[in-house]
């Protein structure tokens, strides 16, 4: 903006003051581009807006997702699924690899699209260069997590150079390494079908949308009964891990865990505002709705802790299979052939290190194991992606015997 846009203004004193801000400054950016623009923000902010800024214009969202823009990033990304849905628009992720030192980049900066004097940066508190930002481990899970998830768009923050060592040679570097390793997975997988999400989270569209607790506002602003119950479902979902992977993890590893936190609960849900289209709401077998606003005809309502009781309850019963673990789970499923595709994330045992290699150092101790139980008899299963080395599974009968090496990735298929 500029100095005449703050003339006459004053800071806000509430949440509903705060919100026309918002919406004015949005809509004001938006004029100066013809209204060619998206919102982009990390869980802090950005997890459970993205409805109001659809409505205000947005042509798509992006949740930014990386070790300081976002942590939890499943939950934020089950609530933009669950408005873009309702809006009818196109949703993305936007990769930042800022943290948990630091961002990636091994362009020099004075090469770099984002044409910032290097000096500028000396000066700053952030940090840049090859060494520095995730590990390639967490900006695998990052990748592959968003595609499973049916983003329609992958964004790189730092620019597509970092795909590379240098301009003028076209060598991946090992970020480029996990591009292209996503990029084959694509064109090789083939149709991985559409996330199973048969619960819908109701969040109430008709006041201004919750704000995480324990995020810089709360200092500022004291939380609704909307922003205590919405956090209260997300604690509930991320209890305290008590894996044998959670205690082993060194402190540098343990620093890229809270971006995509283990939990027990495949992701089955969609977070939908609560004035979406009929037909949307026809689409999911349970609705439940959190807190006492607005909610569509037929929610199940109740006060907060008897709906996190009826989401753990409609996971244990649409969901296509048992498991004994905690790592990250998503569940796709494919129509035609009535494919369950299973995605396992283990967010432990990585960090940056071996730049000109893996781009990754892991903690063997971290390994996880799990046995998924597949409620229907299974025909067969088979890996699309594993890694890193000894990443895997077994079967036996319609037992699956999972194994995800640190920081690891598995996709596999069953019938």
């Amino acid at each position: 903006g500029t100095v005449d846009d703050y003339d006459g203004r004053r800071v806000p004193q509430d949440i509903e003051a705060l919100w026309k801000e918002i919406a004015r400054n949005f809509q004001a950016q938006a004029g100066r581009v013809a209204g060619r623009c998206c919102y982009a923000e990390g869980s802090a902010k950005g997890e459970l807006v993205w409805h109001a800024f659809y409505k205000l214009g947005a042509r798509s969202c992006l949740a930014e997702v990386g070790p300081w823009a976002s942590h939890r990033s499943q939950f934020m990304i089950a609530s933009l699924r669950g408005a873009a849905k309702a809006a009818g628009k196109p949703w993305g992720v936007f990769f930042a690899p800022w943290g948990p030192e630091g961002c990636t980049s091994f362009i020099p900066l004075e090469e770099s699209s984002w044409q910032i004097p290097p000096e500028t940066w000396d000066k700053s508190i952030w940090p840049i260069g090859p060494d520095l930002g995730p590990s390639t481990a967490l900006q695998r899970r990052i990748f592959f997590h968003a595609y499973l998830s049916g983003a329609h768009t992958l964004h790189e923050e730092w620019g597509a150079e970092g795909n590379l060592t240098n301009w003028a040679d076209g060598v991946l570097s090992s970020y480029g390494g996990v591009t292209r390793d996503l990029l084959d997975f694509q064109e090789h997988a083939g149709d991985v079908g559409e996330p199973f999400v048969p619960i819908a989270l109701v969040l109430d569209a008709t006041v201004v949308p919750p704000f995480a607790i324990g995020g810089k506002l709360q200092h500022w602003l004291s939380p609704r009964a909307i922003d205590l119950d919405w956090a209260k479902v997300k604690d509930a979902l991320y209890p305290q891990p008590a894996s044998a992977a959670a205690k082993a993890a060194s402190e540098l590893a343990q620093r890229e865990v809270a971006c995509y936190a283990p939990s027990p609960y495949p992701e089955m849900f969609d977070v939908v505002p609560s004035d979406a289209p009929d037909n949307l709401w026809s689409s999911y077998r349970e609705v439940i709705s959190i807190g006492d606003g607005h909610a569509p005809d037929g929610a199940q309502r109740g006060p907060v802790d008897t709906q996190i009781a009826r989401l753990n309850a409609a996971i244990e019963k649409w969901s296509p299979l048992k498991r004994t673990g905690d790592m990250l789970m998503q569940i796709n499923f494919r129509a035609g052939d009535k494919a369950w595709i299973i995605g396992l994330y283990n967010p432990y045992g990585a960090y940056r290190g071996n730049v000109a290699d893996a781009g990754s150092i892991l903690d063997e101790g971290c390994i996880q194991r799990e046995t998924i139980h597949m409620k229907n008899p299974v025909k067969s299963a088979r890996i699309l992606h594993a890694w890193p080395a000894g990443s895997g599974i077994e079967r036996r009968g319609d037992d699956l015997e999972a194994t995800v090496g640190p920081g690891g990735t598995l996709i596999v298929e069953v019938l």
